[in-house]
């Protein structure tokens, strides 16, 4: 017999899931990213173009600062940077 695929959206954040439940269903309300973590829904904004001007301009500054003041900043990394 043949189930009726579950829509997760947001609401369905911290909720306890089975892999099963988890792998037949299917996110609404792109942009966002589900995982599923000890059995319990995590659901993420994916950040926008906003976010992403914010961090460039930090970014600026940071280089900025550093080449005044060398030596004060030993490291920076963010998530896409190796």
């Amino acid at each position: 017999m043949a189930t009726a695929t579950r829509h997760f959206t947001c609401a369905d954040h911290g909720q306890r899931m089975s892999f099963a439940e988890f792998v037949d269903g299917d996110l609404e309300g792109v942009p966002h990213l589900d995982e599923l973590a000890r059995g319990v829904i995590v659901v993420t904004e994916v950040p926008g173009p906003n976010h992403g001007r914010v961090v460039m301009k930090l970014g600026a500054l940071f280089v900025h600062d550093d080449d005044d003041h060398p030596g004060v900043i030993h490291y920076r990394a963010g998530r896409a940077e190796s």
